[in-house]
This record gives C-alpha cells, structure tokens and sequence, in this order.
C-alpha cells in the first residue's frame, strides 16, 4: 500500500513538473511574422480609421484632417504619412458601401502603372491588383 502512494505521488509530481515545460517549449519551431509592406498596412489603417469615422459621423471624411487623432499619427501613423507624402490617393467624401468590394477606394500612387494593393469601397478589402486588373476594375468617386 505504501508503495503504490510512493508510486501515485512519483506520477504526480512527473505531471506537475512536466506539465508546464511541455506547455512552455510549444509545438513545432519558431514562428517568424512577416512584414507587412507600408502601403498595405497604411491601407489598413486607411480603412479601419475611415470606418471608425463613418460610423461615428454617419458621413464618409472629406480628408485627411479629418482621420486625425488627438495626437499626430495616433491610430494611423503609416497612412497619415504615406496620405502626407501622396503615396495614397483616396476618394474622399464616398461612402462605404457592403457591396463595394468591387470598387476602389483607395490606391497606392504607383497602383494604375505598376499594380499594388488597393483598399475596396466595402473598407474590409484589400487586394493585390495588376496594373491591367486596376484598369478593369471601378473606382469610387469623390464627393
């Protein structure tokens, strides 16, 4: 009988102590994110700020100064500088719409002769276009 104790807190302590340096070392190797390229994470920033506006506002933003925080690039730090720069051109004014992922929004400069990617009218999509594709596909107008 004292045996099997011994042998049931051996079996527990085993747990115990493996337990947990089994939960710690994980499952498989190291996991590397990759980077996200600026102008697609400015578009999503683009996005979830010109969301965020429309419904607070019930109106989609004029521009920019609009998105802007209460400080400086708060939120939005890629987009306000690649908005700044020119490196983004958006259609301000329109709204976003559910069915508009098949509308351009947004785009980076480059986009019409070099293809990239482009933020869709619906503010959830964003997909990589060739320059033929970003020909074919509309655009939002401003208002």
């Amino acid at each position: 009988m004292i045996q099997r104790i011994r042998r049931t807190r051996r079996s527990f302590l085993s747990l115990v102590c493996a337990g947990p340096a089994a939960i710690l070392t994980g499952c498989g190797g190291p996991r590397h994110a990759e980077a996200i390229p600026a102008d697609q994470q400015g578009l999503r920033e683009l996005a979830a700020a010109y969301r965020d506006f429309f419904h607070k506002n019930r109106r989609a933003p004029k521009g920019a100064r609009e998105l802007r925080g209460k400080g400086p690039g708060q939120g939005l730090p890629n987009a306000l500088d690649l908005l700044n720069s020119g490196e983004l051109v958006v259609a301000w004014g329109s709204p976003p719409a559910d069915d508009g992922g098949d509308t351009i929004l947004a785009f980076s400069k480059a986009a019409p002769e070099r293809g990239g990617p482009v933020l869709m009218q619906d503010c959830r999509t964003i997909r990589p276009l060739t320059a033929e594709e970003f020909a074919a596909t509309p655009r939002a107008a401003a208002k």
